[in-house]
C-alpha cells in the first residue's frame, strides 16, 4: 500500500534484486528492470464482473472509465471471458484449510479469534457429517451449488488429498497462463474489479470473505497486481437496478484444467448475491438488520478502484500501466487522501 503509484515503484526499485545483499527466500531474486521498452501500444484484456459475485454497479463503472481512459492513450483494449474465479477460491480454500486451520489459529493462542475469519474456520470445526448436510441444505433450499462446494472443500485433508490440490493448483496455473498471455489471448495485462462492493460497513466481514475471491484468485496464479483508486460512489449513477437479483443467469467463464481451458455456464452464488444485494438470508446475514450491504446512498463518495493485473514476473508492466491509467483518468476530485471522502459526502448532486 502506499499513497501514490510512484511510491509504489520506489519501492519495488528498492526491494527487488535485495535478496543478493540481505539473503531472504520472501524477497525477488532479481533487479527492477528500469530497460524495459513500453513505447508500443499495450493489448489490454478486461471484464466488467466475474461469475462469482457480480460486480456492483460502482466497480463496473470504474473498469469502463478504466478502459476508456486507456483507449484514450492509444492502447489496444478487448474484452473477455473472466475466469471461473469460485473454481480459483475452492483450490485455495483445500490448500489452506487442509491441516484445519491449526497453524494459523495457534498464533492466537488465548487472543480473541477475528470475526472476520469466523466463515473461513467454520467448516473445518464442524463434524463431518454436518458440514456434508449443510452443502446439501444450501443445494436443495437456497440453489446455491457454488457456495455447497466452496464449504465442502473448507475441511482437513490427508496427505494424499493435500498433494492432489497442489498438482490442480499448478496445472490451473499452467492453464490459465498460456489462455492470458499465451497464444490464445496475448494480453500485455487484465484490468477488473478489485471485488465485487466498494469498502462494505464495519462488521459484514464476518460472513462475507468469499468476496475476496477476486484478489485472491490472482494468488493462486501468482501473478502480479496492482491496484489504482479510478472514481467514487455516486449515489445515482451506482444505484441498484430494481431487478438487480431478478437478472441472475447463467454465464460462460474460463476454466482452467490441467492441459487447458475450457468455457462453462455457470450461476453467481445465490446466498452471497442475496446477502450483498438483497435481505440475507438465514444462514448469511451480514449485518445487524435485513438490509443490503450495498447501498450507493450510504456509500456515497468511498473510493473505487480497480485490478491492473499482469504475467507473473513482470511487475514493471504492472507499475507503468498503472503509471498510465492515473496519468490518463486526470484529477479526481475529491482526490483520494486524507479528508477526501468527507469533502465527497458533503458535496452536492
Amino acid at each position: 500500500m502506499a499513497r501514490s503509484v510512484a511510491d509504489v515503484k520506489y519501492a519495488c526499485e528498492v526491494f527487488f534484486g535485495l535478496q543478493a545483499t540481505v539473503p531472504s527466500a520472501i524477497l525477488p531474486p532479481v533487479t527492477y528492470r528500469t530497460d524495459l521498452d513500453f513505447s508500443k501500444p499495450l493489448k489490454i484484456g478486461y471484464f466488467k464482473s466475474d461469475r462469482f459475485v457480480r460486480a456492483s454497479p460502482a466497480c463496473q463503472r470504474a473498469v469502463i472509465e478504466s478502459v476508456e481512459a486507456l483507449k484514450g492513450k492509444g492502447h489496444t483494449v478487448e474484452e473477455i471471458t473472466p475466469p471461473d474465479m469460485a473454481e480459483l477460491l475452492k483450490l485455495f480454500v483445500e490448500l489452506s484449510s487442509a491441516d484445519g486451520y491449526k497453524t494459523m489459529l495457534s498464533h492466537l493462542q488465548s487472543d480473541k479469534q477475528e470475526p472476520a475469519i469466523f466463515l473461513v474456520t467454520l467448516g473445518p470445526r464442524l463434524p463431518a457429517f454436518v458440514r456434508a448436510l449443510s452443502g446439501l441444505l444450501v443445494r436443495l433450499f437456497v440453489s446455491d451449488t457454488t457456495f455447497a462446494r466452496l464449504f465442502g472443500a473448507s475441511r482437513p485433508r490427508t496427505v494424499s488429498e493435500l498433494w492432489e490440490s497442489s498438482a490442480a493448483r499448478m496445472a490451473a496455473d499452467s492453464a490459465l497462463q498460456n489462455h492470458l498471455w499465451g497464444q490464445m489471448l496475448n494480453l500485455d495485462v487484465l484490468i477488473c474489479p478489485v471485488q465485487a462492493l466498494p469498502a462494505i460497513p464495519h462488521g459484514a466481514t464476518k460472513t462475507l470473505t468469499p468476496l475476496a475471491a477476486s484478489t485472491l484468485a490472482w494468488n493462486v496464479v501468482e501473478c502480479p497486481v496492482g491496484v489504482v483508486p479510478v472514481t467514487h460512489v455516486h449515489p445515482d449513477k451506482d444505484a441498484l437496478p430494481a431487478d438487480w437479483l431478478e437478472q441472475v443467469t447463467p454465464g460462460p467463464v474460463i476454466r482452467p484444467l490441467r492441459d487447458n481451458v475450457v468455457e462453462v455456464q455457470v450461476e453467481p452464488s445465490r446466498m452471497i448475491e442475496r446477502a450483498v444485494y438483497g435481505s440475507g438470508t438465514r444462514l448469511l446475514q451480514p449485518l445487524d438488520e435485513p438490509v443490503p450491504v450495498y447501498d450507493a446512498e450510504l456509500m456515497k463518495g468511498l473510493p473505487v478502484g480497480v485490478q491492473i493485473v499482469g504475467k507473473p514476473w513482470e511487475d514493471e508492466k504492472v507499475i507503468y500501466v498503472m503509471e498510465v491509467l492515473d496519468e490518463a483518468l486526470g484529477e479526481r476530485k475529491p482526490g483520494f487522501g486524507p479528508n477526501a471522502n468527507e469533502n465527497w459526502k458533503a458535496s452536492k448532486f
